[in-house]
């Protein structure tokens, strides 16, 4: 309980045994989800309710992992909130059409590695993993919203299947995606990929309706998710039927 009244400082990652998550809140033991099973995320919450918080956890801990060989960190806002971790294998962009690219790369990435797959007779990618994180995905749903001109509309319509391709098909190539917004709404993230991301994370939100469309079922949560304090979020694994009540921990340099 004396750990849980107040912030908790991310002191060190958790190694080979995989990446902290934060502190349970119901017995106080620290959360830690193994490399292997990482998959691609959606998180939400509310302005204020700790989407930095829990992202910066993160990043802290796969910038500095061996398990990891290559990060792309989407802000188009600019790229200041990732920019502290540019450099090696990070990649910051900022730009609508960096990230188009980025994401034809990552198709083409895909590909190959399928077909070494297949020469190598596996059935899941075994080396280093690559990271796709999207802060605010609005302003990308924005853009492809905005197209008007034939060119501007092929370009979003291929940005558009090929992050739904890589949301259905990446994971088991070693490359996940995570996405970060304020309201989980169809009109700020097309449905075809939402339901593809398969660990939730939810933060406070502004009504129990949004809860439902990331947590799918209300009944018996440990705490109302209207209601949550900043940093807490409900943490639920789809394809798994996991749920737990986490406070995030905050990560050197991250403002609350």
């Amino acid at each position: 309980k004396k750990k849980l009244s107040g912030p908790i400082a991310l002191k060190e990652s958790a190694g080979s045994a995989g990446v902290v998550f934060g502190t349970e809140i119901e017995s106080g033991a620290d959360f830690i989800v193994p490399f292997e099973h990482l998959q691609h995320m959606l998180i939400a919450g509310t302005s204020g309710a700790g989407k930095s918080i829990f992202t910066h956890q993160l990043l802290a801990q796969l910038v500095t992992a061996h398990q990891v060989d290559k990060m792309y960190l989407v802000d188009l806002k600019g790229g200041v909130e990732f920019n502290r971790y540019s450099g090696g294998k990070v990649r910051v962009i900022w730009r609508y059409a960096d990230v188009v690219a980025v994401v034809d790369e990552l198709v083409a990435l895909m590909e190959a590695r399928q077909h070494e797959m297949r020469e190598r007779s596996l059935q899941s990618w075994p080396d280093g993993r690559t990271f796709l994180v999207i802060d605010e995905y609005a302003e990308i749903q924005s853009d492809l919203d905005a197209a008007s001109t034939p060119d501007e509309k092929r370009v979003a319509k291929r940005l558009s299947g090929n992050l739904v391709r890589i949301a259905r098909r990446a994971r088991a190539l070693g490359i996940v995606l995570i996405c970060a917004l304020q309201k989980p709404t169809v009109d700020a993230m097309d449905s075809a990929l939402r339901n593809n991301l398969g660990c939730r994370i939810c933060l406070r939100v502004a009504t129990r309706a949004l809860a439902s469309s990331m947590l799918d079922d209300l009944d018996d949560l440990p705490a109302d998710p209207v209601k949550l304090r900043t940093g807490r979020y409900i943490y639920y694994d789809a394809s798994r039927g996991v749920r737990r009540y986490v406070q995030a921990h905050v990560a050197p340099g991250v403002s609350l």
